[in-house]
């Protein structure tokens, strides 16, 4: 266990044959060498394309419904009003 669960070599020949690198970090400064060797590397812009919509769409229905909720309230208080006859005295 510990550092002899690393084998430094096989790293090292792996990094060698794929064209990368192999960098140990035993305290802070080491690994903050490395990260910014990482960050001197050259990288590729990645283009992606989102299914999302610019827009919400839920308002136009919201809309809607209440529209309609406020013409059966209208409705049903002409409904009252009209039919509400006077009680005889």
């Amino acid at each position: 266990m510990g550092e002899d669960a690393i084998d430094e070599p096989t790293l090292q020949d792996i990094a060698q044959a794929t064209g990368g690198g192999f960098h140990r970090a035993m305290d802070y400064n080491q690994l903050n060498q490395i990260y910014t060797r990482l960050d001197e590397i050259e990288t590729h812009k990645v283009q992606t394309l989102s299914a999302c919509p610019c827009t919400d769409l839920y308002d136009y229905p919201l809309a809607a419904l209440l529209l309609l909720n406020m013409a059966a309230q209208a409705a049903g208080l002409l409904r009252r009003r009209t039919s509400h006859k006077p009680v005889p005295a």
